[in-house]
């Protein structure tokens, strides 16, 4: 079991430093009376892997509280329908799957999707026969061996079926099917729909032996990877944010977990009724920090104005008891053990893992403090 002395100094605390002892000495002045002493031995420092910093000039600010929710910009998102009425022969999804962009959604069936590759075909045999016409009447041109009338008219007939070719070609290209894989043994009476992006599918309109008309939505996909902060601040609170300032967001399903953005866009626009502005906010942690965070969950947060720098500690420093908060500030140091001072300290923003410290100028001058491992000495 761990050996922990408090010890409770009733008189002004005069350090004294032997031989064998280094560090910092406080002066008398500077420690308030009854100051608690932590002492620990150097062999539990180095074994609960304790660290010693300074403090050090971080950026701080005020903070405005805002609400919002997980968006996903328009363009990372897709209602899909089809270009083409069908019954719908196969689908097999469900809300929450995962799709890759190009991966199927769904397989329509139709009649008329074998005639528009029959007509393809067929465009393409009377194509190469019109082709070879046209050639022909080109090569007899140049011995003036046929005239220029009959010259004009292959090659509006050539023209004529290259278009109609060509539009059949894109059709087939619509319906996901490879025109130049087509020939008249694999003609085919289904087509797939496939996912014009990758995401998470959030709608399934249709079920199977549906049918569905060109203008009907089948499927609706959110992309992942754009996900963004939708937060809606208070009129009387824009004047004090910025495009810039940091963010501090949690989500109700892990309100204990910060994620860290900055604000991106402020819109110009009041709401009349809830008298909010929107403010658009990004992450700044990579997406697979923020994989779990799914769009339209709601949010809360603070955006992190006016910064100034001002002097700070880790927030693994700062320790709070009894509504109050303390530090332990290295005393003296030797080879056997560390003595710290706990000191009450007025804590002020914590920002990317810095907490402010408003009484700075109270405490000891030059001082090494606890930075980690100070909780399990102080509580």
């Amino acid at each position: 079991m761990k050996t922990l002395f408090k010890l409770i100094i009733l008189g002004i605390l005069v350090s004294s430093c032997s031989s064998d002892e280094e560090g910092i000495t406080i002066d008398s002045n500077e420690v308030e009376e009854s100051s608690e002493v932590v002492i620990i031995t150097s062999e539990q420092f180095d074994m609960q892997k304790m660290e010693l910093d300074s403090i050090s000039y971080r950026s701080f600010g005020g903070s405005v509280h805002c609400t919002g929710i997980i968006d996903i910009p328009a363009e990372f998102k897709a209602d899909v329908s089809s270009y083409f009425g069908g019954y719908v022969k196969k689908v097999q999804l469900v809300t929450g799957n995962y799709v890759k962009q190009g991966e199927p959604l769904f397989y329509l069936e139709n009649p008329e999707f074998i005639d528009v590759q029959r007509e393809f075909l067929e465009k393409s045999n009377e194509l190469e026969l019109l082709k070879s016409e046209y050639e022909r009447q080109a090569q007899l041109a140049k011995s003036n061996a046929t005239s220029n009338k009959e010259l004009n008219s292959a090659k509006s007939a050539y023209d004529i079926a290259l278009v109609a070719q060509s539009s059949l070609k894109k059709k087939l290209q619509l319906m996901n099917i490879n025109p130049d894989k087509l020939s008249a043994e694999n003609i085919q009476s289904t087509i797939s729909v496939n996912s014009p992006i990758s995401g998470y599918v959030t709608a399934v309109n249709i079920s199977k032996g549906l049918f569905l008309d060109p203008h009907q939505v089948a499927v609706s996909v959110d992309g992942v990877d754009h996900k963004h902060m939708e937060l809606s601040v208070y009129e009387k609170d824009l004047a004090k944010i910025k495009i810039g300032d940091p963010i501090r967001m949690y989500t109700a399903s892990n309100p204990t977990k910060m994620f860290p953005g900055e604000v991106h866009l402020i819109d110009k626009n009041i709401d009349p009724q809830t008298r909010t502005v929107k403010v658009h906010g990004h992450f700044t942690e990579d997406a697979e920090t923020i994989k779990d965070i799914l769009p339209q969950m709601y949010i809360e947060g603070e955006i992190i104005s006016n910064l100034s720098l001002s002097p700070g500690l880790p927030e693994s420093a700062v320790v709070a008891q009894d509504d109050l908060y303390y530090v332990l500030v290295l005393d003296k140091s030797s080879d056997n053990e560390y003595q710290f001072i706990k000191l009450e300290v007025k804590k002020g923003e914590t920002i990317n893992g810095y907490t402010e410290i408003l009484n700075f100028s109270d405490l000891p001058k030059n001082a090494m403090y606890l930075t980690k491992g100070a909780f399990q000495l102080i509580q």
